[in-house]
């Protein structure tokens, strides 16, 4: 019994200090609240008699211009920090999307070169031999030896390089068949020249009697 007595009268305690703490701390709040709405209106006050003072004393508005260009010089340095970081952003993307094409042209590039070798390796391939040795000269037609000059003489030493090549080409298959007409030729004669009865009946009928 005495113990729950004892066990009540400190709950009893208890509450009565968490009362009392929490209106020391309402009425530390009320006094605050009303310290900052005295002080509100005293500062409106203040301004007010300022701005009296303002008008007494400053009646050509210097201290208003003063002001204003505090404002102004406030509000340009803003805009000129927001502008400067506005073209960073810009040249950035612009770097950005050069770089992306720089990118883009190189790969196309590349598959370009990629198609030229493959076409090039397939006529290799399919084209005589002739005819690469004119497409070689065409592309390199540089000779050993001989300086740079203009794009006439560079032209018309390719004309006359590539007809020099054709007439070579068509010489040698001429010259060639000359020689097989020629052979076949001698071969006929040789073979018409063998036969000793078919020589000496042509010249019997060539020879005629004398009288």
């Amino acid at each position: 019994m005495i113990v729950v007595l004892a066990a009540g009268r400190l709950r009893e305690r208890q509450y009565q200090l968490a009362a009392q703490k929490r209106n020391e701390a309402s009425q530390k709040q009320d006094y605050y609240q009303q310290t900052a709405r005295y002080f509100e209106r005293q500062t409106e006050l203040a301004k007010q008699y300022d701005s009296w003072n303002e008008k007494l004393t400053d009646r050509g508005g210097q201290l208003e211009k003063t002001r204003k260009a505090e404002r102004l010089i406030i509000r340009r340095n803003k805009l000129r920090n927001l502008l400067k970081k506005e073209e960073e952003t810009y040249r950035r993307e612009i770097e950005e999307l050069e770089a992306r094409k720089k990118r883009r042209d190189n790969a196309s590039l590349e598959v370009l070169r990629e198609k030229l070798k493959e076409r090039r390796l397939e006529q290799d391939l399919y084209l005589p031999s002739t005819c690469r040795r004119v497409r070689s000269y065409f592309l390199d037609p540089k000779r050993p030896g001989s300086s740079n000059s203009a794009s006439g003489s560079i032209l018309s030493s390719n004309l006359s390089e590539c007809l020099y090549l054709k007439d070579s080409t068509n010489f040698q298959r001429g010259k060639g068949a000359e020689d097989t007409k020629s052979d076949r030729r001698k071969g006929a004669w040789r073979t018409r020249t063998s036969d000793p009865t078919k020589v000496s009946m042509r010249f019997s009928t060539e020879i005629k009697p004398v009288n």
